[in-house]
């Protein structure tokens, strides 16, 4: 059963809150545990992008307000655009990164060739953005699987 609404929310709190609220309205009036199905729900996916960007610019020293933005120091162009190839390496969609991050999604497709193509000519980059890929996945407390499917845990 889904809900025909749609809400935005600005802090994941408001939006957990929001969902577990409705899950438990509809338990009560069902008679039945109900089970939110967040796989289903982009807005999870975004709120999922946005904290990669949050963790990425806490590994980096940098102020996540301010890169959310579309700011364009280097360094904050280089915190998004290793944002953008973490989800992205998760199977997340350009569109998807895109919305969550304000960009437009031939940006964002940009930014991820412009990774790659770093990565492969440059080692110390590389291993900058592996060293970002595996703080972020450690602080995302599992969400997704390491063997590089880009499947997400089972909670």
């Amino acid at each position: 059963m889904t809900e025909p609404i749609g809400v935005t929310f600005q802090e994941r709190d408001h939006m957990e809150k929001y969902i577990w609220s409705r899950k438990n309205y509809w338990s009560m009036i069902i008679g039945l545990d109900l089970e939110p199905a967040p796989s289903s729900n982009e807005t999870l996916v975004r709120e999922e992008v946005q904290r990669v960007l949050e963790l990425t610019c806490q590994k980096l020293g940098l102020d996540y307000e301010e890169v959310k933005t579309k700011a364009k120091p280097q360094d904050f162009v280089e915190a998004r655009r290793f944002a953008i190839g973490i989800c992205k390496n998760r199977k997340v969609t350009y569109s998807v990164i895109a919305r969550a991050l304000n960009l437009h999604h031939a940006t964002v497709m940009f930014h991820y060739r412009r990774l790659q193509e770093m990565c492969d000519f440059d080692r110390q980059y590389r291993k900058e953005y592996l060293d970002i890929e595996d703080y972020v996945l450690i602080h995302m407390a599992g969400s997704y699987s390491e063997d590089g499917s880009g499947k997400k845990l089972k909670a």
